[in-house]
């Protein structure tokens, strides 16, 4: 099991497109892997990636291993200083970070987040 900080990077457009931690990164990657191929990642932004330049065009880098209790820290770090494209937020500590939202609480992100769009 290897704790640390992973990198998702674009091959053809040259460009980090994501930065994640984990207490196990080979089983993250796996999941990655399964919810982008499925279509239904936590994140649209790196979906969208995925759908229209393909799996062949990212590379999967481990950055740094650490102690599971460094890891928000860490990750922090490497999203500041690589400043991924397809990140979902400025900071990786957040106080939703990990928990199911309600289907009251999307629809007012949705509602929220009309008409924004994001272009690759």
């Amino acid at each position: 099991m290897i704790n640390g900080i992973y990198s998702l990077y674009q091959i053809s457009q040259d460009r980090m497109i994501y930065v994640g931690s984990s207490g196990n990164i080979p089983q993250r990657w796996r999941q990655h892997r399964h919810n982008l191929q499925k279509g239904n990642t936590h994140n649209r932004y790196l979906q969208r990636v995925w759908n229209k330049y393909g799996a062949a065009d990212l590379e999967f880098t481990v950055l740094e291993e650490c102690l599971p209790e460094k890891l928000i820290e860490r990750e922090q770090v490497w999203a500041n200083t690589l400043e991924p494209i397809c990140n979902v937020g400025e900071f990786v500590e957040s106080q939703i970070r990990g928990q199911n939202l309600s289907n009251e609480h999307r629809a007012k992100l949705s509602v929220a987040h009309l008409g924004k769009k994001l272009v690759f």
